[in-house]
């Protein structure tokens, strides 16, 4: 378990797998918002940057968080839509969207 996923487990309380899934989570977003020569220089002093993007659930489809994210983004939400997101896959984790703030 690499140094990020330790301190996220230790301090935020949650599981490895949730501590991959939710830094996944954030990578993705990053990912999609940065240039690609950026992330790609972002994502090459991140320990196992691959591994934790696959770590992350899909944020979009089904439950309540899902709708609420679609609908947000549809709108042309930007960073609302993009915390809509985040949440719903927090929620797929089985993690409160308050941990968040602690990711």
């Amino acid at each position: 378990m690499n140094e990020l996923i330790q301190q996220l487990v230790s301090t935020a309380g949650v599981s490895e797998a949730q501590a991959e899934g939710g830094s996944g989570l954030l990578l993705k977003l990053l990912q999609n918002k940065l240039p690609e020569a950026d992330f790609s220089a972002l994502s090459a002093v991140i320990p196992n940057a691959g591994g934790l993007l696959s770590a992350a659930p899909e944020s979009g489809g089904g439950g309540l968080m899902g709708v609420l994210s679609g609908l947000v983004s549809s709108f042309g939400g930007g960073k609302l839509g993009d915390l809509a997101g985040l949440a719903a896959g927090f929620s797929r984790l089985d993690l409160d969207s308050g941990k968040i703030t602690q990711f």
